[in-house]
C-alpha cells in the first residue's frame, strides 16, 4: 500500500492512504509541532523530528519504536542512512 504521512503544528501526525483515507492518527507524537517526517528506504518505518527536539522512530503503522535521540533544539530536517543502518 502507498501511504503518506502528514505532520501538524499540534504534535500530531496522520498516516493517509493513497485514496485519502486516514489509516492512523498519532495524537501526541511530539510536544509542539511535527517539523519533519521521513520514511525509510524500504517503507517499513518512519522517523519524525519535532519542535521538542526529539527524533523518534515509528513503525509504518504509527507505533512508536524508539525515541532515537534528543537534540535540545527543534529538528527541521532528518535523513536515513543510505544502507538503512
Amino acid at each position: 500500500t502507498q501511504n503518506c504521512v502528514v505532520g501538524f503544528s499540534n504534535g500530531m501526525f496522520q498516516i493517509i492512504s493513497k485514496n485519502g483515507r486516514i489509516e492512523r492518527k498519532v495524537a501526541s507524537a511530539h510536544k509542539g509541532a511535527v517539523l519533519t517526517i521521513k520514511f525509510n528506504h524500504s517503507g517499513t518505518a518512519l522517523m519524525t523530528g519535532g519542535e521538542d527536539g526529539f527524533v523518534k522512530k515509528w513503525s509504518k503503522t504509527g507505533n512508536l519504536q524508539s525515541k532515537f535521540c534528543h537534540t535540545g533544539r527543534a529538528v527541521y530536517s532528518l535523513a536515513w542512512s543510505p544502507n538503512g543502518q
